[in-house]
C-alpha cells in the first residue's frame, strides 16, 4: 500500500486543496484499493491525474501522473474499436465537465481493453465526481475493474438461456399440447411458452383431464379398440410394479376437434428419468401426416403390384418372343438343310430359299421391335425434322403391306383425296414406322378375305403454314375386349384369346406407336370391340411446305423389270469398293454387287479404305459402300477425313454407310459424317437398287 501522506502531498501538487483529513478516510481509502486493482484522482478543471493504485505496475501504464487529457489519448487507443465512439463520449474532458455541470455525478462504461499481454480484456471503468469544499475546481475518481471471468459466466449465461429457450421453442412447435401429470398429487399442468418463459398452469386432475382429452373426443371406432383402459390410470395402481411406468408409451388416436371434425392425433407419454410419478403428456395433430402415410401406401402397393404385373408380362413376353424367334429360326434352320439336300432340284432349292427369306424378314421384324422398344425406355430415341413426300412415304410403307394382304387374299385400300399437301417437314422415318406397325397389326389379326381401309388427311388452316397429319387405320378383324384397350398400349401386352395368341408377335408395336406419338406432341385414340374390327386415329403436327398429293393408288405399282430388285449386268460400268471388317459380310456384299454387274474390290477397316482412295487414280472408283464400326478407323472418321482431301472426286463421290446400326439417329450420324445415304444390314435389296438408281444414273 502506498505511503498515504505522501499521496496527500501529490493531491496537493496537482491542485487538491486538503483542508479537512475527514476527506479521505483511511477506511475509506483502504476498501477502495482493495477492490479496484488501478484507481486515479483527476482534476478536471486544471486537466490533471495522479495513479493512486495501479496493482504495483506503472511500466504498463505510464506516467503517474500527467495530464488527464493525454491520459484520456492513451486509453482510447488501447480500447477495442467496438467501443472506442463510446469510451471517447463518457470519459473524455469536456464530455465530463459538460455532465457534471448538468448535475450528474458519474460514468460508466463496460468495454474491451488491451492489457500488457496485448490482448483484450473486458473491465468495468468508473467515474465518480468527488464533493470539492475548498474551491471550484471538478474532482473526479477513476476506478477500474476486470470483469473477464464474470462476462464469461454472464455470457454462458446468456448462451444457455438462449439455447433452452430455442429448445423450449422447438418443442413448443413440435407439439401442439403439453401436460405434465403429478401422479402423487393427482394434478395435470398445461405448459405453454411465451416472451421466452415457461408457463405451468394447473387444468384439473388425471380423470378429468382423461374424461376431457380423450374419451369425450374419440371417434367411436376408436373407442372399442380402446376399451376405456387409460395407460395413466393403469399406472395409477400402485401395487403395481414401478418398472411399468418407465415405458414410453406412443399411440395415435382419431379425435374430435372444436369444429367438429375428427383427426388423426399422436399421443406420447413420458415418464420422468428420476421421478416415474412425474409424467410427461405431447399431443400432436398428425392427420395430414397419417393421410399422407396411408397415401404412400396404396401408391407403394400400386407400384408393387404394377411390377408384379410388369413382371409377369415380361416371362410371357420372354416365352412367346422364345417361341416366336424359334419358330421362323426352325424355318431357317430347316430349310436350308432341305435346300442342300436338293441342290439338284432347282424347283424344291428355290421354293427352300424364298421360305427362308420370308422366315428371314419375320425374324428380322421381332428382333426389330425389341430393338426399338429398348431404345425408347432408355429415352434414346430421336426425332429428325426433314422434308418428305407423303406419296413416296406411302409407297414405302405399302411395298411392304401389299406382300402381306396378298397371302391373306385382303383387299386393301388406301384414301388420300383429303390431303392437301404433298410435302411435309417432319420425322419421316418414325411416321413410316407407325404406319407400318399400324398397317402390320390390321392386316396380323383380319382374317382371310377381310379389308383394310388406310386413310390420310390434313387439317391445314390457310393462315398457317402448320398442319395435323390424320392417320385413320380401319380393318375388319377381331377386334379387342374394352378390359385388354385398358392395357392395349403397355409394353409386352398381348390380349389371352385364341384368335389373336395363334398370331406371332412381341405385344410391342402398339407400344412403340404411342411412344413415338407422345414424343411427336400428338394424339392417338382406338375404337374397337370383340370381333366387329378396330379403327385407329393418329394425329401428328406436321409442316407443310408443298403442293398438294397426288391422288394415291392402292392398286400394286408395275413390278420392276429385275427379278428380286436385283438388275443383272445394270451397274456393269461401275466399280465400287467395299469397306467391311467382317470376311461374311464382305463376301455377301461384294456378291451383292456382282449379280448388279459392278467390279467390286474391297478393304478391311477405315484407314485401308482411305489408303485405297488416295492411292487410286483419280476417277476410278465411283462409289464407296462404308461399315460404321470398325477398329483402326471408323467409317465416320474415314468418310471426313476423304471429304478434306484435296481431290474432286473425294470430295463429291457417293459414299453409302451399310452397316447395322439401323436407328433414326444412326441415320442422322451417318449423313452428319458426309456420307450420301444409309442402308441397313441385313441389305434389302429394293432399297440397295433405288439408292443406287438415285445416285449413279
Amino acid at each position: 500500500m502506498m505511503d498515504e501522506n505522501k499521496n496527500f502531498a501529490e493531491l496537493e501538487d496537482i491542485g487538491f486543496e486538503i483542508a479537512d483529513a475527514s476527506l479521505w478516510e483511511d477506511r475509506l481509502v483502504d476498501a477502495m484499493k482493495r477492490v479496484y486493482p488501478r484507481i486515479l484522482a483527476v482534476n478536471l478543471t486544471q486537466d490533471t491525474y495522479f495513479v493512486l493504485k495501479d496493482n504495483g505496475d506503472t511500466s504498463g501504464r505510464g506516467k503517474r501522473k500527467g495530464r488527464y487529457s493525454a491520459l484520456h489519448l492513451q486509453g482510447l487507443s488501447t480500447t477495442h474499436p467496438d467501443y472506442q465512439e463510446a469510451f471517447a463520449g463518457k470519459f473524455s474532458r469536456e464530455n465530463l465537465l459538460a455532465r457534471y455541470a448538468s448535475g450528474k455525478n458519474e460514468e460508466y462504461l463496460e468495454a474491451r481493453q488491451m492489457g500488457p499481454d496485448k490482448q483484450y480484456h473486458w473491465a468495468t471503468t468508473h467515474a465518480v465526481r468527488v464533493e470539492n469544499r475548498h474551491n471550484d475546481d471538478v474532482l473526479q475518481v477513476i476506478m477500474i475493474y476486470p470483469v473477464d471471468a464474470q462476462r464469461e459466466l454472464e455470457d454462458q449465461v446468456d448462451r444457455a438461456r438462449a439455447e433452452a429457450n430455442r429448445y423450449r421453442g422447438a418443442i413448443m412447435r413440435t407439439f401442439d399440447h403439453i401436460y405434465e401429470i403429478d401422479m402423487a398429487n393427482d394434478r395435470v399442468y398445461e405448459i405453454g411458452f411465451s416472451n421466452g418463459r415457461v408457463k405451468r398452469e394447473v387444468c384439473g386432475n388425471i380423470e378429468c383431464m382423461h374424461q376431457f382429452l380423450i374419451l369425450d373426443r374419440m371417434h367411436p371406432s376408436n373407442l372399442e379398440s380402446y376399451g376405456g383402459v387409460y395407460p395413466w390410470l393403469e399406472l395409477l395402481n400402485r401395487d403395481g410394479e414401478r418398472t411399468e411406468r418407465k415405458k414410453i408409451y406412443e399411440d395415435d388416436w382419431y379425435l374430435r376437434q372444436s369444429s367438429g371434425q375428427y383427426r388423426w392425433e399422436r399421443i406420447q407419454i413420458i415418464p420422468g428419468e428420476d421421478n416415474p410419478d412425474e409424467l410427461m403428456v405431447y399431443s400432436k395433430d398428425v392427420h395430414d401426416l397419417k393421410l399422407r402415410e396411408e397415401m404412400q401406401r396404396e401408391l407403394l402397393f400400386e407400384a408393387l403390384a404394377s411390377a408384379e404385373n410388369a413382371n409377369a408380362a415380361k416371362r410371357d413376353f420372354l416365352s412367346r418372343m422364345s417361341h416366336d424367334m424359334r419358330t421362323p429360326m426352325n424355318a431357317i434352320v430347316g430349310l436350308t438343310t432341305i435346300a442342300q439336300a436338293k441342290l439338284g432340284d432347282d424347283e424344291k432349292v428355290a421354293d427352300a430359299l424364298n421360305k427362308i427369306r420370308s422366315s428371314s424378314q419375320h425374324l428380322l421384324h421381332l428382333i426389330n421391335e425389341v430393338l426399338d422398344m429398348s431404345r425408347i425406355e432408355s429415352g434414346k430415341i430421336a426425332l429428325e425434322e426433314e422434308e418428305f413426300n407423303i406419296s413416296e412415304l406411302l409407297e414405302s410403307v405399302m411395298a411392304s403391306i401389299r406382300t402381306q394382304t396378298k397371302e391373306k387374299e385382303q383387299m386393301l385400300v388406301v384414301n388420300t383425296q383429303d390431303l392437301s399437301n404433298g410435302w411435309m417437314v417432319g420425322d419421316r422415318f418414325h411416321l413410316e414406322q407407325v404406319l407400318l406397325n399400324l398397317l402390320s397389326n390390321a392386316v396380323k389379326y383380319t382374317g382371310k378375305g377381310g379389308f383394310v381401309i388406310l386413310s390420310l388427311c390434313d387439317t391445314t388452316d390457310p393462315k398457317e403454314d402448320t398442319s395435323n397429319l390424320m392417320i385413320c387405320v380401319e380393318d375388319s378383324g377381331v377386334g379387342m375386349s374394352e378390359e385388354f384397350m385398358q392395357h392395349l398400349f403397355d409394353p409386352f401386352e398381348r390380349e389371352c384369346r385364341p384368335e389373336t395368341m395363334r398370331e406371332q408377335g412381341t405385344g410391342l408395336g402398339l407400344s412403340i406407336v404411342k411412344s413415338i406419338v407422345d414424343r411427336m406432341h400428338g394424339t392417338i385414340r382406338v375404337d374397337s370391340a370383340v370381333g366387329m374390327g378396330t379403327c385407329f386415329v393418329v394425329e401428328v403436327p406436321v409442316k407443310l411446305i408443298g403442293s398438294a398429293a397426288k391422288e394415291y393408288d392402292a392398286a400394286p405399282v408395275e413390278e420392276q423389270p429385275c427379278e428380286e430388285g436385283i438388275c443383272e449386268g445394270k451397274y456393269e460400268k461401275y466399280r465400287f469398293l467395299l469397306v467391311d471388317d467382317n470376311e461374311l459380310n464382305r463376301e455377301i456384299g461384294q456378291e451383292i454387287l456382282q449379280m448388279f454387274g459392278a467390279k467390286v474390290d474391297l478393304a478391311c477397316d477405315g484407314q485401308e479404305a482411305v489408303d485405297t482412295l488416295i492411292q487410286s487414280p483419280e476417277g476410278w472408283y465411283d462409289a464407296v459402300f462404308m461399315d460404321v464400326q470398325m477398329p483402326v478407323k471408323d467409317g465416320y472418321a474415314a468418310t471426313r477425313e476423304l471429304r478434306a482431301v484435296n481431290r474432286d472426286d473425294l470430295r463429291e463421290m457417293p459414299i453409302f454407310a451399310m452397316t447395322a446400326n439401323a436407328f433414326a439417329d444412326d441415320v442422322q450420324d451417318a449423313l452428319g459424317a458426309g456420307m450420301n445415304a444409309h442402308i441397313a444390314k441385313p441389305l434389302d435389296l429394293a432399297k440397295l437398287n433405288k439408292v443406287l438408281d438415285q445416285f449413279l444414273h
